[in-house]
């Protein structure tokens, strides 16, 4: 008989997860067991990986497409990274669950606007006006999708997620 996996412990990564994120949380879960007894919180590291998109997004408004990409990466290490340390620390919030969803909710909708201005401004075609248009609804199906705010789930605790600097890695 198979044993049910915890998605708190190191190297088992739950279906949930989309499969480019495996490689980050993989990382992450380790990152967490180290920076469990820090001073660093959870909702420091959501705010930062927001106002990461927010600058990607400006970045990609001035054609920096380079800076972009490698901001959108670490934003998405650091969003990995929030809620494994919690987790980890076994300090889970609903406050922490509702930032998480406004910082997507920002990012998805500056990245957004910055790529529609990209393509208005470089090519104002009543084609790429119809792009926008694409853009600023998909992205206004998103923003609502995040208002619909569920309560928390009961969060599974791996005790070997932390066990020690390394544990059971």
């Amino acid at each position: 008989m198979t044993q049910p996996t915890d998605a708190a412990q190191p190297g088992l990564v739950s279906p949930p997860y989309p499969p480019l994120y495996t490689p980050f949380k993989f990382v992450t879960l380790r990152l967490a067991a180290t920076l469990r007894d820090s001073r660093l919180s959870s909702n420091a590291v959501t705010v930062t990986w927001a106002l990461l998109l927010v600058t990607a997004a400006v970045e990609l408004a001035f054609g920096r497409t380079v800076l972009t990409f490698a901001l959108v990466l670490v934003a998405i290490l650091l969003d990995c990274l929030d809620g494994d340390l919690a987790r980890c620390r076994r300090q889970p919030s609903r406050s922490g669950t509702l930032l998480e969803q406004i910082a997507h909710w920002i990012g998805n909708m500056s990245l957004t606007t910055a790529a529609g201005a990209v393509i208005l401004l470089a090519d104002p075609r009543p084609r790429n006006i119809c792009w926008y248009r694409r853009l600023w609804w998909s992205s206004r199906f998103t923003s609502r999708s995040f208002a619909k705010f569920t309560p928390m789930r009961r969060i599974s605790m791996g005790t070997r997620a932390c066990a020690g600097r390394f544990g059971r890695l």
